[in-house]
């Protein structure tokens, strides 16, 4: 049986062939693989749902101190639920910005992943319905208040508040004291939920960021066109 051959069996049956090392698939692989002098010991986990990421990054980097940021209280109670055995994972119940205030949460409560931070202020604003109020701090105030100094994996999945985050640890980027940056990056213009990949890859390269890999790229699933949605895309800067 030739490779050809093999190959379809192998998708047929929900198998693929890959050549190794492939970047791609999975971002904590490629960062033990393709990183080797990344020292994984800080991770902030931006938008940590309910801890999916957050579990993955445990097992992988046992070592590490993981910072989870979840504004919704439903999923911040699930979350602090489900990280409550992993020792160095800690929950906080905040939104992350460009500066610190108060916003409020617009909360879909049939879809609790896609809720999202529609209000930056300083004053606090009143919540209607569903919505919630959250408190907001950057990622530079955090890293001051708690005594980091370096923070070696970023992960952002804010459902369209990304750039504010990114602007938010401006100083850390401009130090070169972040060495990955994962965003959630809408691939299609016409995606309007999501920051656009164009818009996040120009916002980074001012800080000489570039992109790593793509992961989980997710197609137009609510019309169902084969075109790309979203991608997480995970960035380095030049100089590591």
């Amino acid at each position: 049986m030739n490779k050809l051959k093999i190959k379809r069996l192998l998708l047929k049956n929900n198998f693929q062939l890959v050549k190794a090392p492939h970047k791609g698939l999975d971002i904590c692989q490629d960062i033990i693989e393709f990183l080797p002098d990344v020292d994984i010991k800080v991770i902030f986990d931006v938008g940590a749902n309910v801890g999916q990421s957050a579990a993955e990054y445990a097992f992988w980097f046992p070592r590490a101190s993981i910072y989870c940021f979840e504004p919704s209280k439903e999923n911040f109670s699930q979350l602090s639920r489900n990280i409550a055995s992993h020792r160095r994972t800690a929950a906080f119940q905040l939104a992350l910005g460009s500066e610190s205030g108060t916003g409020v949460m617009e909360v879909n409560k049939n879809i609790g992943v896609m809720s999202r931070l529609r209000t930056l202020s300083g004053d606090s604003p009143s919540s209607n319905g569903d919505n919630e109020l959250t408190k907001i701090t950057t990622i530079t105030e955090f890293c001051k208040e708690h005594s980091i100094e370096k923070i070696n994996y970023l992960k952002i999945d804010t459902e369209g508040h990304d750039l504010e985050v990114i602007s938010g640890a401006e100083n850390l980027l401009k130090e070169k004291k972040i060495d990955i940056i994962e965003v959630e990056a809408g691939m299609n213009p016409m995606n309007d939920w999501h920051v656009s990949y164009q818009s996040i890859q120009e916002k980074l390269a001012l800080y000489e960021y570039y992109p790593f890999g793509f992961y989980e790229q997710v197609h137009e699933w609510p019309t169902n066109q084969k075109i790309l949605r979203r991608a997480n895309v995970a960035f380095i800067p030049l100089s590591l």
